[in-house]
């Protein structure tokens, strides 16, 4: 209640006692003010009156209000007054104060609703109502409504009221909430309307209380393999993992568990070893989760899928809770990884500094599960003789590379090689299954050994036979001799027409046979071999021969070309030619007193040297009686050389006797 201070000449309302009244009643209320004066009015025609004055209530005016003094007016407030809050006027004249909010009526009786704020799934709460009177004499009541809003979450009992409240009575009405296990919970509102009538009035009073109808226990599965796709035989347990799931608002209690059960194909097979389900009366909250393992030993090769089951009961109703099964997804059970290794390294047979030698180291996988390989080491070299290699290659890393089962996969490293003798490579690998993680160590692989020989090469000789002929008669035999002082075999191309140069005179050449061609012949590190052409020779002069041979390396195909090679100067003469002339002297003797002498002259017209044979006597011819006997005849020039163009003499002593010629 509040008050003020009125300006001169207004008055003002400050409270009003009782602020507030009950429908229904009459009630003696005072106000309480200031300035509260009835003046004396004169009218022009002289006439005296006093100010009218007035009450009001909301818009109901209080006829038996009393003005007692200047800050007091006292009045009954009707039976008419519904209930709410009305302002309070006065009128004084033509003066006018008001308050507002001056008078509450309240409605003659009173709700008190107390209702429980959750409703577990299935249970019933009690409730309940007080209905209690302000009134001073008796009201009568009915029950205009009760219920639940929104429906289906829960029910309620009915609700028995007296017909009447005495004055100031209170009656208490207990009620039963009852829930209908929602599957979703609600927040529903309990309103309950109770109608009244007292004198002329009558109306409803309403009280509400909130109240959480908890969803029903919801039990859901799911089922889980670990690991989830594929598992190596003998090397990994399989865990199956069961999760109880209660989505719903109660709680709920498990009943004993039992082992997934199990469908394989192939040769798939699983034993069980540990298992973490309890014998049962396993508690589950709304919104919880338990989990539940059991571990199988796996063998065989194949497929697994388990299903597996729960039940159990709402707590508090008993309501039994029967989920569908739950599948697995179906595991694949593989042998485990292997790795096989096997290695080549090829050429077999390298040219040293020229040929590179490859490895290839290839890894299989003949199990199912993956392999993963790790980091692959460079081949170990063991070598023999002066043998020498250096690593130009490497593959890339093959760490984390995934071999699949049944699949294979090659590396590459390569070598420059060095000396001569024999290298020996050993590849290893290592990785693990990629499954369970085992380890996975082979043994390392070694390959066939490599011979590292220095390159073929090859070096020419010639040389023409005899370095002198004679044209015509004599045939110049030409002789190339190839010699390969390498390691590697050479192998030979066909051979050239060897050239003829003619170095002075006429001299000139004709091929009369030729050598079988050594084409793809191999000529072995170390070895010569010699073809030969014959000549028929013309003319006079001299030639010269060159000859040429040319091939690749056996090992690694790389050309061998050495330069021609040239033969000494070979001379062609014209045949040698004897003529011959004899003389006698003197050309007269006497016989018995003289001796005569026969001289031969031997002359070689030809170029070509000639070879004397031994002389015979010369033959006499005789006339008459004269006869000659040989006294002395000259050294034999059998063998003896005569040059071309050269003469030679050789004589006779005769002694005569008789007469004649």
């Amino acid at each position: 209640m509040c008050g003020r201070t009125p300006p001169q000449g207004q008055f003002s309302i400050a409270t009003v006692d009782p602020g507030f009244a009950v429908a229904g009643e009459r009630a003696p209320v005072r106000i309480h003010g200031s300035g509260f004066r009835l003046e004396l009015v004169t009218t022009l025609e002289g006439k005296a009156s006093m100010d009218p004055f007035s009450v009001r209530v909301g818009g109901l005016p209080l006829t038996t209000a009393v003005l007692r003094d200047s800050g007091l007016i006292e009045a009954t407030l009707p039976d008419q007054l519904s209930p709410g809050v009305y302002p309070v006027t006065v009128s004084i004249g033509s003066r006018q104060a008001v308050l507002e909010g001056g008078v509450q009526v309240v409605a003659p009786i009173e709700l008190a609703l107390q209702a429980p704020a959750n409703l577990a799934s299935g249970q019933g709460e009690p409730f309940g109502l007080s209905v209690s009177s302000r009134a001073t004499t008796p009201v009568r009541i009915s029950l205009e409504s009760a219920g639940l809003t929104p429906a289906g979450a829960a029910a309620m009992s009915a609700l028995l009221l007296p017909s009447a409240l005495q004055a100031a009575e209170t009656v208490p009405v207990v009620g039963t909430l009852t829930s209908l296990r929602p599957a979703q919970g609600a927040n529903v509102r309990l309103a309950v309307a109770v109608g009244w009538s007292l004198g002329p009035l009558s109306g409803v009073v309403e009280a509400s209380a909130p109240v959480v109808v908890e969803a029903r226990a919801a039990l859901s599965l799911s089922l889980s393999a670990t690991p989830a796709a594929r598992v190596s035989a003998g090397l990994q347990r399989l865990q199956l993992t069961l999760t109880a799931s209660n989505t719903g608002g109660a709680g709920l209690t498990l009943n004993a568990l039992a082992a997934p059960s199990l469908l394989a194909t192939g040769t798939a097979a699983a034993t069980l070893a540990t298992s973490s389900a309890p014998p049962g009366q396993t508690v589950i909250a709304s919104g919880t989760s338990q989990s539940f393992t059991w571990q199988y030993d796996v063998s065989g090769s194949g497929t697994l899928t388990f299903t597996g089951a729960a039940s159990g009961v709402e707590q508090g109703s008993g309501a039994a809770l029967t989920p569908p099964s739950v599948i697995s997804s179906s595991v694949s059970v593989q042998q485990p990884a292997l790795l096989a290794l096997s290695a080549t390294a090829s050429p077999a047979v390298v040219s040293a500094g020229v040929q590179q030698v490859s490895v290839i180291l290839t890894v299989q996988n003949p199990g199912e599960a993956d392999a993963v390989l790790e980091t692959l080491p460079p081949p170990a070299i063991a070598s023999t003789g002066s043998a020498s290699s250096t690593l130009t290659g490497s593959p890339p890393s093959a760490a984390g590379t995934v071999i699949q089962g049944g699949a294979s996969k090659s590396f590459t490293w390569t070598w420059n090689t060095g000396g001569s003798g024999t290298l020996t490579f050993s590849a290893s690998a290592t990785g693990h299954d990629g499954n369970s993680g085992t380890a996975l160590t082979p043994p390392p692989f070694p390959t066939n050994a490599v011979s590292v020989q220095a390159s073929g090469a090859l070096s020419l000789s010639a040389s023409a036979a005899p370095t002198q002929v004679s044209a015509g008669l004599q045939r110049v035999k030409l002789t190339l001799t190839a010699t390969n002082p390498g390691g590697a075999a050479v192998r030979l191309d066909a051979l050239p027409t060897p050239a003829v140069r003619t170095l002075g005179g006429t001299a000139a050449s004709a091929i009369f046979s030729s050598p079988a061609s050594p084409a793809g012949t191999l000529l072995n590190g170390g070895a010569s071999a010699s073809y030969s052409w014959q000549y028929d020779v013309s003319g006079s002069g001299t030639l010269s021969f060159s000859a040429a041979a040319s091939g690749t390396d056996a090992n690694s195909g790389n050309a061998i070309t050495p330069a021609p090679v040239s033969t000494a100067a070979v001379t062609v003469q014209r045949p040698a030619g004897l003529s011959l002339s004899a003389s006698v002297s003197p050309a007269t003797v006497s016989a018995g007193l003289q001796q005569f002498q026969v001289t031969l002259q031997a002359t070689n017209n030809g170029e070509a040297a000639l070879v004397l044979n031994a002389l015979p006597a010369p033959s006499v011819s005789a006339g008459g009686t004269a006869v000659a006997t040989l006294s002395t005849s000259p050294p034999s020039p059998a063998g003896s050389t005569l040059a071309g163009g050269a003469s030679r003499s050789f004589s006779w002593t005769y002694s005569a006797s008789g007469s004649g010629t």
